[in-house]
């Protein structure tokens, strides 16, 4: 499989090169292992697609989160944070989308099955809405700062 993989990446034949990432990547999936260095030339030959199927289809938890790392688009990453059987891997997703709709969708899926990443969700959708400043959230700050100013002056001698 190191040959192939080596083979895929210096041939000089690209139709040769593409049928050998395709065979590794299959043996990849299937539980082949691979040296670090060569799935890492590898994973950089994919297209998004190749990715999202090792990501999807591999046996092993690591690799998957090895094609997981380099895949950017949140819709997909929301997908897999619903349906991946690792739960580590479900929260290490989890802290990487940022956009509320898609943690909501999880959340919802997740509610029932794995409390943990429910728990974290709502930790991360509550300091999502925290961090937006809205004139209510302003004028209940203000009146706080105000309360604990005169309870100051209240323990302060004249």
């Amino acid at each position: 499989l190191e040959l192939k993989a080596g083979r895929a990446e210096s041939d000089p034949d690209a139709t040769l090169r593409a049928e050998l990432r395709q065979e590794v990547l299959h043996k990849l999936i299937g539980g082949a292992s691979l040296p670090a260095a060569r799935r890492e030339a590898l994973f950089a030959q994919l297209e998004s697609g190749q990715l999202e199927a090792v990501a999807v289809q591999a046996t092993d938890s690591a690799l998957r989160r090895a094609a997981l790392e380099r895949i950017q688009r949140a819709g997909f990453l929301g997908d897999r944070a619903i349906a991946e059987s690792d739960p580590a891997i479900r929260l290490w997703l989890v802290e990487r989308i940022d956009a509320p709709a898609t943690l909501e969708r999880i959340e919802d899926a997740a509610r029932k099955k794995d409390k943990r990443l429910y728990k974290r969700i709502r930790e991360k959708l509550d300091a999502i809405a925290n961090a937006v400043e809205t004139p209510e959230r302003i004028e209940a700050r203000g009146m706080a700062l105000c309360a604990a100013l005169e309870q100051v002056l209240r323990t302060v001698p004249t």
